[in-house]
């Protein structure tokens, strides 16, 4: 699955990935380790998401229903 663009980088802000996960549940996920891999360079900076780890992501939350 490729929503994200690999070489793309996000906010958590972004539309796009709003369209998933709201930014207040992202910044929870971060406290509790959870979530998609993120990008911090210092203390200060704003988080960021690469495209290819947002794709992993979604692809580890994809859940492929049994026969019944």
């Amino acid at each position: 699955m490729r929503v994200f663009d690999d070489d793309k980088i996000y906010d958590d802000d972004d539309p796009l990935l709003k369209q998933f996960v709201a930014p207040a549940t992202l910044r929870n996920w971060r406290s509790q380790g959870r979530g998609p891999k993120y990008i911090k360079i210092s203390k200060r900076a704003k988080v960021r998401y690469s495209g290819k780890a947002l794709n992993a992501w979604l692809e580890e939350c994809t859940i492929t229903p049994k026969a019944a």
